[in-house]
């Protein structure tokens, strides 16, 4: 591409060649915006899925006859808000995971 670039008259000189950084044997494939739309769409349908599992346990069987208590989800939209610091901030999956579960919050 960067021969063309120089036939063209794009550029000067030769542009220096893209070397793959060691131990990598492979591109990552990037999100198109609508997938990144499908991605989010999918991680928010989740995390209301699961506050609606939950309402139904509070009336359900268990918490009305049997007195037991649902347990919560803790966070029900924590895979929405990790999609959205993987998208905005163009981190890998597992680049996000040492940052935020390994260092914790700065």
């Amino acid at each position: 591409m960067f021969a063309l670039a120089i036939e063209w008259g794009k550029v000067d000189k030769m542009l220096p060649r893209v070397r793959m950084v060691p131990g990598e044997a492979h591109r990552d494939r990037v999100l198109d915006a609508a997938e990144q739309k499908a991605y989010l769409d999918s991680a928010q349908a989740l995390g209301n899925s699961l506050l609606e599992a939950y309402q139904r346990a509070q009336s359900g069987r268990r918490a009305t006859r049997r007195g037991e208590t649902p347990i919560a989800p803790h966070d029900p939209f924590l895979l929405r808000d990790v999609v959205t610091i993987l998208l905005e901030c163009g981190y890998r999956p597992e680049e996000c995971f040492i940052r935020v579960c390994l260092r914790g919050p700065s």
